[in-house]
Formats: structure tokens, C-alpha cells, sequence
């Protein structure tokens, strides 16, 4: 039910079968009358009408009237990807087809290309057996052309092809060797890994068998394949492991954080969770950059930080546990009495009493009843709720908690 998108301030809504969107004081903007819908991006959604797919704006205008089929995506970077029988495509924000629609799958634009498969027989609009993938310009011109078993799409100015693979029949490929090309189409990195990869921060983790290690955008190590799991890097530091145990390594591939938990997440408010032992034995904590303890391991479960607090459970030693929330220096700030919570969105953080759910504040007032099935996260000024009674009705409620627009089928 949560289908907001940052810029649209729009919310979907359902009425006796039929979907339309509201905006945050709960006014009626698109009247329910699709039989479904995405969320906004770029200005734009994916709605379904009378079994066929199109696009509408903000005011409920077709954009791109509906004749396509049901394996169409979302705007991003200013195209969306199309289907019109059993070929695929692009249309731009005008709703005007780029190029043709002449191809077998295809994916997203991403760095000015998107790649495409022309040829052989479609596998859900994302793999194609017996095709070839190349990549089209913003034009709907062939920028490089269909030569590849295989595609991922372009990132930092490389993108991932594939070289002698299968598809599976799902949605991947089986086999074969990975690269990476340049924009001219020239290989940057030859295929020699086992696995798709994308660059993040200037690295990639890059597969050898069942190791993976760190090359640069030019295809040299800058570490050797010797880690079981690496995360992209988002910052400096990302997690990885070697034999079961996690760390923390730089671009280089060296240890900050020595590899010594079971398991490790990403650095969230300057703080990263890990977690120590397994099933009942488990404890996590959290540690700043330097690897250096800042929060005892001491709770059942936790999650990252948001919005300078974090949801954590303390365990009575026989199974059962209760949340609540801590600052960033570990002090209680909301006691444990939930029986389990969320993190933080927009000063709100939804909890749980015996399979209800409402919201607090900061404070740990409640500023929802305990009353619902289910409370989305708060974005945008509003949060979904669906009742906990028999026939399950959808609604939205504001930042205080009061309902924005009443439950409805």
C-alpha cells in the first residue's frame, strides 16, 4: 500500500477495487479507477486499465495511453521500459517511443545506454535465449552493438557483459565469463569472472570460483580473490568475511576492522551493528570506524541507526524479549516494553503490542493506537495502515496519528 514517491507527494489509495492516489491532507487527486498502479518516479506512473498498461501524470492525464502490456517498469533516468506483444522498448517522458520497439528483453538507461537484447525468445523481458545484447543511446540508436550472452547495465562507466552463457530460464545466466566494456564497446576488464559485478566507489567485488576479490575500473587487482563475501562499498569501509568470521576492509582490499563477528552491516549514522554467536546465543552491538566497541554486544537482535536512535531487543534469558530504542551512545532512551519495533521515519517508529501495531514518537508516546495488522513507515507526512479485522481494509494516517483517509477495501 506504501507507493509514495519523494517528489509527487502522492499516495495510493483503493476503492472498492479500483486504485487511484491522494495527497497528504487525504484530497482525492487521481479518482480510484485503475485496476493497479506503481508509485511515481520522475512524475510519472505505471497504472493498469482495463488489462492494459500506460502512464499517467500527476493529475491523472495518460501520458502514454494504455495499449502496452503487463511487463512494463517504472520511469528512470527518463525512459521507461516497454512491452507491445512480444517486443520490448523504451518510451520517454512524453510518452513518445524511443527508436523502435524491436527487441526480445531489455533493462534500464543508466549512464546515457541502456542495454537490449534483440533476438531469440523472451524469458520474463530480462533474458532471451538464443539473443545477443547490445546497448542503445538515448536516441534509440545502437550505441554498441548486440554481441554479448549477457548485460548488466552501465555503472561508473563500466558495465558488466557476458560471454558464453545461458539464461537459466529465470531471470539470470548460467555459465560463461564475466567482463567489463567501456562506452566504445571495448572490453576495459576481459571476461574471466564467474559472476556479475557492478563498480561502487571506484572498486568491484569480482568472483574467481568461490572467492571474491577488488579490481579498479582498468581491470587491475587491488586485492587478490581471497574473501568469501564482500559488500559494495558505499563508503571507505565496506563488511566481508573470510571463513565465517566478518570485518571491515578499505578499497585496498586491507583490514580496518579486524575479521572477528559472525556477522556485519554497513556503517549507518557512523555506527555499524554486528553481531556475535548464533540462534538464542546471539548478541549484537555496535562499533564506530575504528572497530572499537562503542555499544556493548548485550541485545538478542537490533537494527541500524536512523534518525540518531536505534530499535534493539533484550532477551530474559528463556527465549522471550522486549524492545525498545538507544542513542548513539548506547543509553536507553525509550525503555523495552514492545514486543518488537522498527526504526525512526520522520520522528515516528512503528511498534508492536500482541500483533497490533501503532506508532511513537521520540519520547515513546504513542501518537497511534495499538490497533492495526500493519503500520507502514512514515514518508512524506503519512503512513499506511491496514485493519486488523475481517475484510482487511487500507488506510493513511498523519504524523499525529490522526486517519487522513478512512480504511477502505
Amino acid at each position: 500500500m506504501y507507493l509514495e514517491d519523494d517528489n509527487s507527494g502522492l499516495f495510493c489509495i483503493q476503492q472498492r477495487g479500483k486504485f487511484g492516489f491522494i495527497d497528504k491532507s487525504g484530497r482525492v487527486v487521481v479518482r480510484p479507477q485503475f485496476d493497479m498502479l506503481a508509485r511515481f518516479r520522475e512524475g510519472l506512473a505505471l497504472v493498469t486499465y482495463k488489462s492494459k498498461s500506460g502512464y499517467i501524470n500527476s493529475t491523472g492525464e495518460f501520458v502514454a495511453k494504455p495499449e502496452y502490456g503487463d511487463d512494463c517498469g517504472e520511469f528512470r533516468n527518463g525512459f521507461a521500459s516497454v512491452q507491445l506483444g512480444r517486443k520490448y522498448g523504451f518510451i520517454d517522458r512524453r510518452g513518445l517511443i524511443v527508436g523502435q520497439l524491436e527487441f526480445s528483453a531489455s533493462g534500464g538507461f543508466s549512464d546515457g545506454l541502456a542495454h537490449v537484447c534483440k533476438g531469440g525468445e523472451s524469458f520474463h523481458g530480462i533474458a532471451a535465449q538464443g539473443g545477443k545484447w547490445g546497448f542503445i543511446d538515448e536516441n534509440g540508436e545502437m550505441a554498441i552493438e548486440p554481441q554479448f550472452d549477457g548485460a548488466d547495465e552501465f555503472r561508473e562507466g563500466r558495465a558488466c557483459v557476458n560471454v558464453g552463457g545461458k539464461p537459466d530460464g529465470v531471470i539470470g545466466i548460467e555459465g560463461g565469463k564475466w567482463g567489463f566494456i567501456d562506452k566504445t564497446g571495448r572490453f576495459a576488464v576481459k571476461p574471466r569472472y564467474s559472476q556479475p559485478c557492478r563498480f561502487s566507489g571506484g572498486v568491484a567485488a569480482v568472483h574467481v570460483g568461490t572467492k571474491c576479490g577488488l579490481i579498479d575500473r582498468s581491470g587491475r587487482v587491488v586485492a587478490r580473490a581471497r574473501f568469501d563475501q564482500v559488500h559494495d562499498f558505499q563508503d571507505s569501509l565496506t563488511p566481508a568475511s573470510v571463513a565465517g568470521k566478518w570485518g571491515f576492509i578499505n578499497k585496498t582490499g586491507k583490514w580496518k576492522v579486524a575479521r572477528r563477528f559472525d556477522m556485519a552491516w554497513r556503517f549507518d549514522e557512523g555506527l555499524a551493528k554486528v553481531r556475535v554467536g548464533k540462534d538464542r546465543e546471539a548478541r549484537c552491538g555496535f562499533i564506530g570506524r575504528t572497530g572499537r566497541m562503542k555499544i556493548p554486544l548485550q541485545y538478542a537482535n537490533a537494527y541500524s541507526f536512523r534518525e540518531d536512535l536505534a530499535p534493539v531487543a533484550l532477551s530474559d534469558g528463556h527465549g522471550n524479549s522486549k524492545w525498545g530504542f538507544i542513542d548513539r551512545a548506547g543509553r536507553m532512551a525509550i525503555e523495552p516494553r514492545f514486543d518488537y519495533a522498527w526504526q525512526f521515519f520522520e520522528g515516528r517508529a512503528s511498534v508492536q503490542f500482541d500483533n497490533l501495531w501503532g506508532a511513537v514518537d521520540k519520547s515513546g508516546r504513542l501518537v497511534l493506537p495499538v490497533e492495526y495488522s500493519k503500520v507502514g513507515i512514515f514518508h512524506g507526512g503519512l503512513a499506511s495502515v491496514e485493519t486488523a479485522t475481517q475484510p482487511v481494509r487500507y488506510g493513511y494516517v498523519n504524523r499525529q496519528g490522526k486517519l487522513v483517509w478512512k480504511p477502505t477495501l
